[in-house]
């Protein structure tokens, strides 16, 4: 399945989910902080929102860091 059709219906855009739930889980931040973090790039979201987003397994983090251009940097033991 397309990424871009996983994500039919979605208010936000798959760069700004992306992002959140990579900030969430990439450093261990909480809901509030990231929620916080996006309001300081001028994206309105809610704290219940990004649970949502990361409860549902919207996003993979390979995903997510694709959508936002980050790299992860995944130790592999």
């Amino acid at each position: 399945m397309a990424i871009a059709a996983r994500y039919k219906g979605y208010r936000y855009p798959i760069e700004v989910i992306g992002h959140a739930v990579w900030l969430y889980h990439r450093f261990a931040l909480s809901l509030r902080d990231v929620e916080e973090l996006m309001l300081a790039r001028g994206v309105v979201v809610s704290y219940e929102t990004i649970r949502s987003w990361c409860a549902k397994g919207t996003v993979t983090l390979s995903e997510a860091d694709t959508a936002t251009n980050h790299i992860s940097h995944v130790r592999h033991t």
